[in-house]
């Protein structure tokens, strides 16, 4: 095993480890906006390990191809995904324009960056997985069908 696949998988437990703690810390916690907000943290920290995973997945050579069926329906509900959070930017970026109360500012900027991180990362696969460049992987590569995200 590699030394970054070594870390890979040390970090995978911190963040398991932190959704846990997390988790658990807000059991009993009556307050709705702290306790939402911790659980947001432990949902983050579930996403990083899952992303971590993909990774050591993409290192050891695991992941899965998808057909040009698949990735062509794929495309279709990234573009309605990019919609939506284009939209969803909008609205946060207007009540911003709005909202005096620090507290709110707060929770609804942290949901705009989220809502930024989103879409660019979704734009990255729309730009990865386009129909140009699966012809171009099939034409220079020689691969019949498979993609691989």
């Amino acid at each position: 095993m590699s030394e970054l696949e070594d870390f890979l998988n040390r970090q995978i437990e911190i963040e398991n480890k932190i959704a846990s703690v997390s988790r658990v810390s807000v059991v009993e916690t009556k307050n709705i906006l702290i306790k939402n907000l911790i659980l947001g943290i432990a949902y983050d920290s579930m996403k990083h390990a899952l992303l971590l995973g993909a990774l050591l997945a993409l290192l050891r050579g695991d992941t899965s191809m998808i057909s040009e069926e698949e990735r062509d329906k794929l495309m279709d509900d990234i573009k309605e995904h990019i919609r939506l959070e284009e939209e969803a930017m909008q609205v946060y970026s207007e009540l911003l324009k709005i909202v005096k109360n620090p507290s709110i500012r707060l929770i609804l900027q942290y949901i705009l960056e989220d809502a930024k991180h989103h879409y660019f990362l979704l734009k990255q696969i729309g730009k990865t997985n386009n129909k140009r460049t699966y012809a171009y992987r099939a034409r220079h590569l020689r691969l019949d069908l498979p993609l691989c995200l």
